[in-house]
Parts: structure tokens; C-alpha cells; sequence
């Protein structure tokens, strides 16, 4: 089934060294990001123990530069270009396909648009000799251990589990991409009624709805269907005879009172499809890529604020 030659290489090798390799790529990413974050961070695109990435970057190295075994110096070179040339033109579809940016170099003194480093680029060529020369030999040993039709069986049902993993995180992404455009949407319409309630009544509606403490306020119920109804009705009732007594110099019109509760409707709204919209694979999606930047300002707003609230959390 697998006895094709690519390049030179049997197929049923290239599939075994891209599952190895991307297992190994996401072992040490997860472990780097995981030390580096303070908390333990499932890193890569899918939810799975691998990074599709580093799998398809070493047998490309493999294809490309096997000839160059025992040649350190230009396996060395030749593996950084072509492995940066892979993250290069990965980050690149991966904006276009998304509109977001992954990760972001801009921060290191050599970088080229934020998508390339020098030092990563250094480090790709030092993985490719140390694989060339070290790694594929061994996975060649363990390879051989494995009885062929054992061996295609798990390399068939290995790959459509990282196929199926990579379509259910894409349709992921995008569903996370939905609900940011629709949690920004609901905070520009209540921006437009706190403008709309200044022109009407020549006064800051802040001086009337104290957002932190609305958000103490809102005592969640265990049961998820019941949270959404039940976050509205707490801030639409907190509460009239309180919001009188507490500004007893104010004047409180019909209109005015009926702006102030449409402002906490809408609050509540929004807090509420934060919690309830935002899945646990959108907050892993998060978690994995600390450098994700959606392209639109508004947007990356509101994942900024998502990202924030879940760093608040892990610290109490």
C-alpha cells in the first residue's frame, strides 16, 4: 500500500517521520511555552500531541538534503532556508485563510515582517542536521521493528486522526472568529447607546452604571441555559429603588430610567456571550498561540480581553 518511492524515500517512512516528527515538534514546543507561560499550554494548531508543521519540515529536510548526510556545514544551511521558507509561506496562508496573525517576531532585533527570526531560522538549521544526523537513524531502527502490515494500518489511522483533528480545529478557528465579531458588534451597539444617552440627556451614563460592580453582582446559576436569562434579569433588576436612592438629586424621567435599564440589558448580554459562546477549544486555541492578532483592531480587542480574564483567573 505504501510501496511508493518519493524523492528517493519509501512513502511508508515519510509517513512514520512526519507522525514522529510532529509528536516531537509538539513535545517541545509544549514544554518551552508551558515553562515559559507558567502553566501547562497544549501547543500546536490541533488538539492532538502534534505540531503537522514540524512533520512536514523535516521530510521535507529528509527529501531535500539526505544527500548531504555527513555534510554538516550544508545541511546545515540548506535546512535552515528551506524550513524558514515553510514557516514563511505557513504563516502567510494561514493569515489569509484566518485573517489573523499566529505568532509575531516583530519583538526580535532580526526579523523579517514579524514572521521569520534569524535566531528561529538558526534554530531550524541545528534541528536539521541533529535529525539528519542523529534521529532519522533511529527511527529507521524502529521502523524496521514493525511488522509492514501492523505498521501501514496505525500510519492510515494515525493520519486520519490528525486530518480529522486539523478540519474540526479549523471549523474551530472560525466559529471563534463568529462569536469575537459578535461580541464586537454588541459592545459598538452599547457604545452607541452610551453616546445616544450623553446627547439626550447631557450626562455620562458611567455616572449611573458602575460596570465592576454590576459584574460582582452577577451570580451565575449552575445550570448553562438558565445563566444567559438569569445575567439579564439581575442587572435589569439591580435595581430601580437603589439607582433612586443613590442619586436622590437626580432627576429620574420615564426615559431616562428606560435608557439606563436598555444599557443593562445590553451589558448583561455581552458579559453573558463571553461566557457562554467562548468553548474550551477556543480558550486552547487561545492558550496555544499567545501571539494570535486578528487583523481587524476591534476584534483583537475583545480577544484581548478574553485573554486577560483567563490570566486573572489562573492567578486567584
Amino acid at each position: 500500500m505504501f510501496n511508493i518511492h518519493i524523492g528517493g524515500t519509501n512513502l511508508y517512512y515519510l509517513t512514520y517521520y512526519f507522525i514522529i516528527f510532529s509528536f516531537l515538534g509538539w513535545m517541545m514546543e509544549t514544554v518551552r511555552v508551558s515553562l515559559k507561560s507558567g502553566y501547562y499550554v497544549n501547543r500546536g494548531f490541533a488538539t492532538g500531541p502534534y505540531c503537522p508543521i514540524y512533520g512536514f519540515g523535516m521530510c521535507f529536510v529528509i527529501l531535500l538534503l539526505s544527500d548531504f548526510k555527513n555534510n554538516i556545514p550544508a545541511l546545515f544551511v540548506f535546512g535552515m532556508i528551506i524550513t524558514t521558507a515553510l514557516e514563511y509561506l505557513t504563516a502567510v496562508g494561514l493569515e489569509k485563510i484566518f485573517k489573523a496573525k499566529w505568532w509575531d517576531y516583530s519583538y526580535k532585533k532580526f526579523n523579517f515582517q514579524g514572521r521569520i527570526s534569524l535566531d528561529i531560522s538558526i534554530a531550524w538549521g541545528v534541528l536539521s542536521v541533529l535529525m539528519i544526523e542523529f534521529v532519522v537513524p533511529l527511527i529507521d531502527v524502529l521502523i524496521d521493528k514493525i511488522p509492514v502490515l501492523i505498521g501501514e494500518a496505525w500510519g492510515v489511522l494515525i493520519l486520519a486522526i490528525i486530518g480529522t483533528d486539523t478540519l474540526i480545529t479549523a471549523r474551530n478557528i472560525v466559529s471563534l472568529t463568529k462569536v469575537v465579531e459578535k461580541l464586537a458588534l454588541a459592545r459598538s451597539e452599547i457604545r452607541a447607546e452610551w453616546d445616544k444617552f450623553a446627547e439626550t440627556f447631557s450626562e455620562n451614563i458611567r455616572e449611573y452604571i458602575d460596570i465592576n460592580e454590576l459584574r460582582e453582582k452577577l451570580v451565575l446559576t449552575e445550570d448553562i441555559k438558565t445563566k444567559f436569562k438569569e445575567r439579564r434579569r439581575l442587572i435589569k433588576e439591580l435595581n430601580i429603588e437603589e439607582l433612586k436612592s443613590r442619586f436622590a438629586d437626580r432627576d429620574f424621567t420615564k426615559e431616562k430610567l428606560d435608557a439606563i435599564n436598555k444599557i443593562r440589558d445590553m451589558y448583561a448580554k455581552y458579559e453573558a456571550a463571553q461566557k457562554l459562546r467562548v468553548s474550551k477549544a477556543h480558550k486552547r486555541i487561545l492558550d496555544a498561540f499567545p501571539g494570535l492578532e486578528l487583523n481587524n483592531k476591534d476584534l483583537q480587542e475583545i480577544v484581548k480581553g478574553i485573554k486577560e480574564r483567563r490570566k486573572n483567573k489562573r492567578k486567584k
